[in-house]
């Protein structure tokens, strides 16, 4: 197993992942590097820089259409009209997902296929509003919303 190029080892499966998995780190690589290994819960417990999400997707103006749940953050461009967006269940307990309009003041109505707590559509209608979910298992919780002007109108 010494000889093995990490790239020849056999990929672990997401769902065989464990807290107490190893991974292999090289501490100190600029000056005296020196081999470590570290368990997955202590890297995630201790992430030693900000966490940014590289994974959006750009909704056109006018769109009416579906959210990806493949994605983190969905921007929303509503400079002439408003946007109609639905949001399908997710698979995966504990997925966030947030929408923003970043571009222009028009409405996005936005109609997850469950929402938790009796409501059926969030309505955001000016640049910066947010609206940040949690998939629960049996539907879409609301984590958090905001707005620079109005607000967001959960009904």
């Amino acid at each position: 197993m010494a000889d093995k190029k990490i790239t020849a080892l056999t990929e672990l499966a997401s769902s065989d992942l464990a807290s107490t998995d190893l991974l292999h780190i090289v501490e100190n690589p600029g000056s005296t590097p020196v081999n470590k290994k570290i368990t997955l819960a202590s890297v995630f417990n201790a992430i030693p820089t900000f966490i940014g999400l590289n994974s959006t997707e750009d909704l056109a103006d006018g769109a009416q259409t579906q959210a990806s749940l493949s994605t983190a953050i969905t921007l929303l461009n509503c400079s002439t009209q408003a946007n109609a967006i639905a949001i399908a269940d997710s698979t995966s307990v504990g997925q966030v997902k947030t929408l923003v309009i970043d571009t222009g003041n028009e409405n996005a109505v936005i109609t997850p296929v469950d929402l938790l707590g009796g409501a059926t559509t969030i309505t955001m209608d000016d640049l910066g509003d947010t609206v940040s979910l949690m998939w629960m298992g049996t539907g879409w919780a609301i984590i958090g919303s905001g707005s620079s002007a109005t607000n967001v109108t959960i009904s």
